[in-house]
């Protein structure tokens, strides 16, 4: 397993939250922003599209 120094393993993580947030904006977006929908095709609960979304400033 290689082993990521600081500022790779930042830009991992960044790179992660820029593709979670894509993804849940892309899914609000064919739903028309039904988060309870968004939420069971991203196969997560309603509760963790609400507080990613939160935290995400969506």
């Amino acid at each position: 397993m290689e082993t990521l120094d600081a500022d790779e393993e930042t830009r991992a993580i960044t790179s992660l939250e820029n593709l979670e947030r894509r993804e849940i904006l892309r899914a609000l977006d064919l739903l028309g922003g039904n988060r309870s929908e968004a939420a069971r095709q991203l196969g997560i609960s309603r509760k963790t599209i609400d507080r990613k979304c939160a935290a995400l400033g969506l």
